[in-house]
C-alpha cells in the first residue's frame, strides 16, 4: 500500500482496563492494558489532507469505542481484543482504510510485557466502505 499523502490518526499508550487472560482465575481481576492504534484515513478525492472532521476521524470517538470494546465483556486471548478493537472501528468509521494495533500486557515478571500487533486493511475483513 503506498505512503504517499497518507493522513494516520495515532493513539498512544491507550489505558484499558479489562479482565483478560487464558484462565479463569486470571480473568478475575481487572489488568490495566496499553495500546498503540493507528488508523489510516482514506484519502480526498482531490489527494488533499482532510480539512474537515467528516473528512477523518475523531481521535476522541476511537478511544471511546476501544476502551468501551475492552471493557465489555471477559476476554481469552489479547488477540481476539484486538481483532474486535479493529472490527468495531471500521464499522463505526467508514473513513478509516487501514489500522495498525498494538496491544501491551504486563503479566511476567522477567520482561516488561507482551503483547499482540496486527495490521488489518479494510478490504481483508469484507468491511464497505
Amino acid at each position: 500500500m503506498s505512503t504517499e499523502n497518507e493522513t494516520k490518526i495515532l493513539l498512544h499508550k491507550l489505558r484499558l482496563d479489562t479482565k483478560i487472560g487464558c484462565s479463569g482465575s486470571e480473568r478475575q481481576a481487572t489488568q490495566r492494558l496499553l495500546a498503540d492504534v493507528s488508523l489510516v484515513i482514506m484519502p480526498r478525492l482531490d489527494g488533499q489532507t482532510p480539512t474537515s472532521l467528516d473528512q477523518t476521524v475523531c481521535y476522541l470517538a476511537v478511544r471511546d469505542k476501544v476502551k468501551s470494546l475492552a471493557e465489555a465483556r471477559e476476554w481469552i486471548l489479547v488477540e481476539e481484543l484486538a481483532e474486535a478493537a479493529c472490527e468495531g472501528l471500521f464499522s463505526s468509521f467508514s473513513q478509516i482504510s487501514r489500522i495498525e494495533i498494538l496491544i501491551r500486557k504486563f503479566v511476567l515478571s522477567d520482561c516488561d510485557w507482551v503483547g499482540v500487533e496486527i495490521t488489518r486493511d479494510r478490504i481483508e475483513l469484507g468491511a464497505s466502505a
